[in-house]
């Protein structure tokens, strides 16, 4: 991968201006994008949210996403922690699937 950044060496993926602020580039989303996208199974059916997720202090990779589910307008939420590399961006849903998901998150 080339290093498109001219203002901040060593960013992959940065835009060809050279602003690495933005909010998506074609190989980096910020995470704020990330939070509050549906996460499906499979068969397509959404069956939660991305709340948030944790990345390791000393790698920088994200280690997991923590989903939320079940509940109405925030009360009675839970949340669920999923691997981030089982978790797959698909375009065409606009949000991440999961191939298999957590029991009790696959029963709500």
């Amino acid at each position: 991968m080339t290093d498109t950044s001219t203002s901040r060496p060593g960013i992959s993926g940065a835009s060809p201006s050279g602003s690495a602020l933005s909010d998506e580039t074609d190989e980096l989303i910020a995470s704020n994008k990330v939070e509050g996208t549906a996460v499906y199974n499979q068969q397509g059916e959404r069956i939660g949210t991305l709340h948030h997720f944790m990345v390791g202090k000393r790698s920088g990779q994200v280690a997991y996403a923590v989903m939320s589910f079940g509940g109405l307008f925030g009360l009675g939420e839970k949340q669920y922690p999923l691997p981030w590399n089982e978790l797959t961006y698909d375009t065409s849903r606009g949000g991440y699937v999961i191939a298999n998901p957590p029991q009790p998150v696959a029963g709500c």
